[in-house]
């Protein structure tokens, strides 16, 4: 967010604001950073949720956090009360 300044016909400074969409967070999400979930692609690999941003849950398997993380939706994902129930 910030100002930019412009000039009118007569040379008078105009201040537009501009808006920056990269202070807008989203505080919707379901599902908490450090969460143990799993996704309905494969159910039977235990992921951990590292990251919530633009509504994309960013996360890392639980056997290997160190590879690179893995992108899921909300929809794509079952919640840990009903993947505790499939087991």
């Amino acid at each position: 967010m910030y100002f930019k300044r412009r000039y009118s016909r007569r040379n008078h400074p105009i201040f537009v604001f501009l808006a920056n969409m990269s202070y807008i967070t989203n505080n919707d999400n379901i599902y908490k950073i450090g969460a143990t979930i799993t996704a309905k692609a494969s159910p039977d690999v235990k992921l951990i949720i590292m990251r919530y941003y633009h509504r994309t849950y960013y996360c890392a398997d639980v056997s290997d956090p160190t590879q690179k993380h893995r992108e899921y939706f909300e929809k794509q994902l079952i919640p840990p009360a009903v993947s505790k129930i499939r087991q």
